[in-house]
C-alpha cells in the first residue's frame, strides 16, 4: 500500500470511515472508488466509494470481489459516500485496482440504485 492524493475510478483504499452514525460502516477498512476520474479532478480530491466488508452474509447489493486481489470479500453497494480522500483523518492508501469487467458490473448495478421509482 502506498500514500498518494489522487485516487481513480477502481482504485481499491484503505480509508477511515470515521465518524459514523447508525448502521454506516465504521473504522479503518478497504472501500472501492466509483466516481469517476473527471468529478475526482473537479472536486480537488473529495470522492466517491463504496465499502467493502469481509462479512460472508449474502445480499443482492454485495458483489463479492474476484480472487487474485490483494483486498477480499464482498463491496456493499448500499454503503456509498463521499469522502475528502485528501483529508490526513481519512488515512486514504492505495492497495490496488479491480479489473475493468468487474468495475463495469458494478457502476451497472450501483446505477440501477439512482433509477427513478414508479
Amino acid at each position: 500500500m502506498n500514500s498518494r492524493k489522487d485516487f481513480h475510478q477502481g482504485d481499491v483504499i484503505m480509508m477511515n470511515f470515521d465518524p459514523t452514525k447508525g448502521h454506516e460502516q465504521a473504522g479503518y477498512r478497504p472501500a472501492l472508488v466509483v466516481s469517476n476520474d473527471d468529478f475526482n479532478m473537479m472536486c480537488g480530491g473529495v470522492i466517491k466509494v463504496v465499502a467493502i466488508t469481509t462479512n460472508e452474509k449474502e445480499f443482492p447489493l454485495h458483489v463479492e470481489i474476484p480472487e487474485g486481489l490483494p483486498v477480499h470479500g464482498r463491496v456493499e453497494l448500499d454503503h456509498e459516500r463521499s469522502i475528502d480522500s485528501r483529508s490526513k483523518a481519512r488515512e486514504c492508501k492505495y492497495v490496488c485496482s479491480v479489473p475493468s469487467e468487474f468495475l463495469d458490473e458494478i457502476l451497472r448495478k450501483l446505477a440501477l440504485t439512482y433509477k427513478k421509482s414508479h
